[in-house]
């Protein structure tokens, strides 16, 4: 499988997951990165924008989420480590504040 294709895969993947785990309502957008990580390694860099900061997951929530995508990625045989960024809004329409991505 090319690179491209690689990365088209994954990111319906981790997309699949991340929508399954917050509910396709409360997340915004998806936005994964493939790019080397500090250390030259191959990754992933996933920024999940929500709706509203009050739609942010517990803890246990985030750790169960990225368990999860790891997991997907693993049944792809998709050894790239997922960097999980939840970003949640407070100033719903004024997208001048709102925090962009990669």
């Amino acid at each position: 499988m090319s690179q491209p294709a690689r990365d088209v895969t994954a990111e319906k993947a981790i997309s699949s997951v991340v929508e399954k785990f917050l509910g396709p309502g409360n997340v915004r957008k998806i936005v994964v990165s493939a790019l080397d990580d500090y250390s030259g390694d191959p990754s992933l860099y996933v920024n999940i924008h929500l709706r509203s900061a009050d739609f942010m997951p517990s803890v246990e929530q985030r750790l169960r989420l990225g368990d999860a995508v790891r997991q997907e990625l693993a049944e792809l045989e998709d050894s790239r480590f997922p960097y999980i960024t939840i970003l949640g809004s407070r100033w719903e329409g004024d997208p001048a504040r709102e925090r962009k991505s990669a």
